[in-house]
């Protein structure tokens, strides 16, 4: 029923999303790791010291269907957190192995075999559009997928992985089950774009979901490349819905926004958690007020900020190297898969901590505590046609100017 979407879902969580080895011990890590005698919130330094317990991780970077390196920070900055004052894993350094994929079958096939010959215990990824290949060699070898984001059939529907963050499958759903039951909405009218993945992820993610909730839903499409939405804008107000989605990438969403401002529209609408971007905080906060946007984890901009974004902040600005206008989703998203997998290692305990075990514990996992997220469950699994998604719920946002203030979860994967 899925795989045959599955190349045009990767290309929507792409733009839904978009708005060599990690050692446990690298010297750059350890020095700034090591200054200072307190860590966060002045807490004792704890530093793992010994043979390091390794796992994997294989993620997109500089490819033409996307670079995800951001992935790829937000899991060292973790790393160094954990290894320079959490204690590491039962006192012994988290190592990773990374290894680069360019979006080809061959590429993704080539580094499953590199990380299964390191003798990882687990897999997480970032973002790897040929994924599809390597999935069935970690199957092969037992090696369980733990974390990420899962963009294709062949990652979601594997009893071999196990993600936190559901992505597209959970995200944009849950649009349709915010409008009904939030706003009540009777009509809703989304503006996206005019191409195969944009008008499948309109039909797939919303058209399908609100016609089963029976409201009434049509679709304003602009072409590629668009640089002035100002007509869809114009005609998606024209048309009265009680409601408007705006199911664009993150470049597109600002302009979208700044239409709607231009047409005077003064009905609610919903952006995905592509149009959380800096812009929204700057040039495009007084038009965007009001707006409402979903994503899976806590954000920087939200009010009040949670604690374990303060932990990521205070990390990011300890150990990436990078100003923290850089950080995206998917420093968040390598952030807190780190984190989720360092969680459960010391769960199991490092003594007992193996593949068969990690998977038995993931299989059994119930309201387990997702980092930056609210829990997750994979035994079940919670939702049959999506055995590897453990996280079915989004968070929605009202924006009121200056900040995001949280207005509720809700769970929409069970109407595709």
């Amino acid at each position: 029923m899925y795989g045959f979407r599955a190349r045009k879902w990767a290309v929507w969580l792409v733009a839904l999303a978009t708005s060599t080895a990690l050692t446990a011990c690298s010297s750059d890590n350890e020095s700034s790791g090591s200054s200072g005698s307190a860590g966060y919130n002045g807490a004792a330094l704890k530093k793992a010291a010994g043979d390091g317990v390794k796992f994997g991780f294989a993620n997109q970077v500089g490819a033409a269907t996307g670079d995800f390196a951001q992935a790829g920070v937000g899991t060292k900055v973790a790393q160094a957190y954990i290894n320079n004052e959490l204690g590491g894993i039962g006192g012994r350094p988290m190592e990773i192995e990374e290894c680069l994929t360019d979006g080809t079958p061959e590429k993704s096939q080539s580094c499953a075999n590199k990380l299964i010959g390191e003798e990882v215990l687990s897999v997480m990824t970032g973002v790897d559009l040929g994924a599809p290949t390597s999935v069935p060699i970690y199957e092969s070898a037992e090696i369980p997928l733990t974390f990420g984001a899962p963009i294709q059939a062949k990652e979601y529907t594997s009893l071999n992985a196990f993600y936190s963050v559901g992505a597209s499958p959970v995200q944009v759903p849950a649009v349709p089950r915010f409008l009904k039951e939030t706003l009540d909405a009777e009509s809703v009218v989304s503006i996206g774009t005019d191409s195969p993945s944009g008008v499948d992820s309109y039909e797939t993610f919303i058209e399908g979901p609100l016609e089963k909730l029976g409201v009434a839903s049509s679709f304003i499409a602009a072409p590629a490349g668009t640089a002035d939405f100002a007509t869809q804008a114009q005609q998606a107000v024209s048309k009265e819905p009680d409601a408007i989605v705006m199911l664009v990438g993150p470049q597109d969403c600002t302009k979208v926004i700044k239409a709607l401002q231009g047409a005077g529209s003064k009905i609610p609408a919903v952006g995905t958690g592509s149009c959380i971007v800096p812009e929204l905080f700057s040039q495009n906060a007084a038009a965007a007020k009001g707006m409402y946007f979903t994503g899976e984890t806590q954000q920087m901009q939200q009010s009040p900020v949670g604690d374990e974004m303060k932990q990521f902040l205070y990390a990011h600005a300890k150990y990436a190297g990078q100003d923290e206008s850089k950080v995206d989703a998917f420093t968040l998203l390598g952030f807190q898969s780190t984190m989720n997998l360092w969680e459960l290692s010391n769960e199991i305990g490092v003594d007992k901590l193996t593949s068969e075990s990690i998977i038995s514990f993931m299989q059994a996992a119930k309201e387990q505590h997702n980092w930056l997220s609210t829990p997750y469950t994979c035994a079940g699994p919670p939702v049959a046609s999506f055995p590897a998604i453990c996280h079915t719920d989004a968070t929605f946002y009202e924006f009121d100017g200056k900040s995001l203030v949280d207005v509720g979860s809700f769970v929409g994967i069970g109407l595709l």
